[in-house]
């Protein structure tokens, strides 16, 4: 069992089919299909009920799915802190902005930031002033004035990552 096959198994789960799971990690269908199959044989289980509509975990795949998702949340903080470890920045960095600064102002400063920081992912939010002021708190759960570098991981409660 690899890390592979369980991250392909948990993005087909979530696409419903084969297919739309290759195309969102970039494999082929056929891949795809030999991954879950091994995993199958594997495990000695049926993890999807496949038909012509697309698959559907089985009731094993439900709780193996979840089991899944723990392994790769536990070894993503476990990235994250070897890589803060080693002076490596990562994390999240969310931007709310308003549409002309977004446009105009930050596509430079993220490529430099993107140079200088590869293992920050950035999320930006576009809204105008007012949604921005009313809605920061709620859609980003903190107040993002203009940039906030979140680093402590949030996948896991272990993670002690500061």
């Amino acid at each position: 069992m690899t890390l592979t096959q369980l991250q392909v198994f948990v993005t087909a789960a979530k696409a419903g089919s084969f297919t739309r799971a290759a195309e969102e990690i970039g494999f082929t269908q056929s891949a795809v299909s030999q991954m879950i199959q091994s995993l199958e044989k594997e495990l000695g289980v049926s993890l999807f009920q496949r038909s012509r509509s697309g698959i559907t975990p089985t009731s094993i795949g439900e709780r193996m799915l979840s089991h899944a998702r723990d392994i790769l949340n536990i070894t993503s903080c476990m990235t994250e802190e070897a890589n803060v470890a080693r002076g490596i920045s990562s994390g999240t960095l969310r931007i709310a902005s308003i549409p002309s600064v977004a446009s105009r102002f930050l596509p430079g400063l993220l490529g430099s930031f993107r140079k200088r920081f590869p293992a920050v992912d950035i999320l930006l939010w576009k809204a105008t002033v007012m949604k921005l002021a009313t809605g920061c708190t709620a859609r980003l759960s903190t107040l993002l004035l203009p940039l906030c570098l979140i680093r402590k991981c949030k996948r896991c409660r272990s993670c002690k990552t500061k």
